[in-house]
């Protein structure tokens, strides 16, 4: 309606617009017609003096027709802005007309999209709680294996902790050992030990190092770790 209304509206400017150029054209006609009668001598001096009138008469005229014509002019101009704002805002109802249809059409796709999501939402609702429900039966059968574990776990840990101290002891004792054979071989003669020198020669050595004991917890370690994963 308000579209309609600015139409209606421009088209009655319009039609004042040219009925005042119309005016100004038969202004102007009369213009030439003054200018030339001037152009035409007179006669006779009553003929002058008639003349003389008539040109004040015309005169008066177009001072008077120039100052219409000057307001007329002020008119269209003013009609001619008139109109540019009238065209201004049909463009910016149009516009506005354009965004409104815009915003619609993107809210249905909204509402759409919303719907379609809300449906997607139940179907993951009934998704999620039946996973849910096997999720925990697994969890349960997990835990229950995991304690056993831990339960076998702590045990091979206690064994081995034992193990580990049996370990140290003996080692603890042939360094004792060892250092029990030096002392008693540095407080022999020197032929004793001459003597010792080649027994020692054609018998081998147990001396146990702090390296090989080692290497003897580790290996033990290994074994019972391999035996634990074959039972």
């Amino acid at each position: 309606m308000t579209s309609q209304k600015l139409k209606l509206e421009l088209e009655q400017e319009r039609n004042k617009l040219a009925n005042i150029q119309l005016k100004y054209q038969e202004e102007q006609k009369l213009n030439k017609f003054v200018k030339r009668k001037r152009k035409k001598g007179w006669a006779k001096q009553d003929l002058l003096r008639e003349q003389n009138k008539e040109l004040a008469t015309f005169r008066r005229e177009r001072d008077h027709s120039e100052v219409e014509r000057a307001q007329h002019m002020k008119q269209i101009h003013d009609l001619q802005e008139h109109i540019q704002e009238k065209d201004r805002q049909l463009i910016e109802l149009q516009e506005q007309h354009k965004v409104a249809q815009e915003t619609l059409m993107y809210k249905d796709e909204q509402l759409r999209e919303a719907q379609a999501w809300i449906n997607r939402g139940r179907e993951m609702d009934v998704l999620q709680s039946r996973t849910n429900q096997s999720l925990q039966a697994e969890l349960r059968e997990r835990t229950e294996q995991y304690n056993q574990l831990w339960m076998g776990f702590q045990r091979q840990t206690t064994q081995m902790n034992k193990l580990r101290d049996e370990l140290n002891e003996r080692v603890s004792e042939v360094k004792r050992l060892q250092l029990e054979l030096t002392r008693r071989q540095d407080e022999e003669p020197v032929e004793a030990v001459d003597d010792n020198c080649r027994f020692s020669s054609d018998t081998p050595s147990y001396s146990v190092s702090p390296a090989s004991a080692q290497d003897t917890t580790s290996g033990t370690s290994a074994a019972m770790r391999a035996q634990d994963r074959s039972a």
